[in-house]
């Protein structure tokens, strides 16, 4: 836009173009490296790297907040991580959460899914279901438990037609 120009203009700086992660996925590894040479400045203890599985998981994630969500989960693992190298195991819980961080809530800054609430309440209680089942690894029990509801009545729910 004109006053964008006008802006950048006025203090002289320099506008750079970096296209969303998920479309880098192949550059995933080297920013691994670079972000954990970063953390490990301020951890009491060195991080070396990831391991193998956890670098594909990490390049499968679609990234729908980009660079700075990507910077989040690196120093969430680089925080969480027992041993000297990030595990598949750590990056499976971390990026569970991240595909349920502000699902509920569809104003969160970071809400990576909002619920739709433009639709019908059966259908939204599917979504719900749907996202717990998820989230326990497709557990129904533990969802069904978690839900407060029969393992019948989760049932029921998840054969609702959309």
């Amino acid at each position: 836009s004109a006053v964008g120009s006008l802006f950048m203009d006025k203090l002289c700086c320099l506008s750079l173009y970096l296209p969303p992660l998920r479309q880098m996925a192949e550059r995933i590894p080297a920013l691994v490296n670079l972000s954990l040479g970063h953390l490990n400045a301020d951890l009491s203890r060195q991080i070396i790297g990831a391991e193998p599985e956890a670098i594909t998981l990490l390049q499968n994630f679609q990234w729908p907040h980009n660079y700075t969500q990507f910077r989040r989960v690196i120093g969430e693992l680089a925080v969480t991580a027992t041993g000297q190298f990030i595990t598949a195991e750590n990056v499976q819980q971390t990026l569970r959460k991240e595909r349920h961080v502000g699902a509920f809530t569809p104003h969160a800054e970071n809400a990576a899914v909002p619920l739709n609430l433009n639709r019908t309440l059966d259908e939204i209680s599917q979504d719900v279901a749907l996202r717990v089942v998820e989230e326990t690894g497709g557990n129904q029990t533990a969802a069904a438990k978690r839900l407060g509801i029969s393992r019948t009545t989760l049932w029921r729910l998840l054969q609702t037609k959309r």
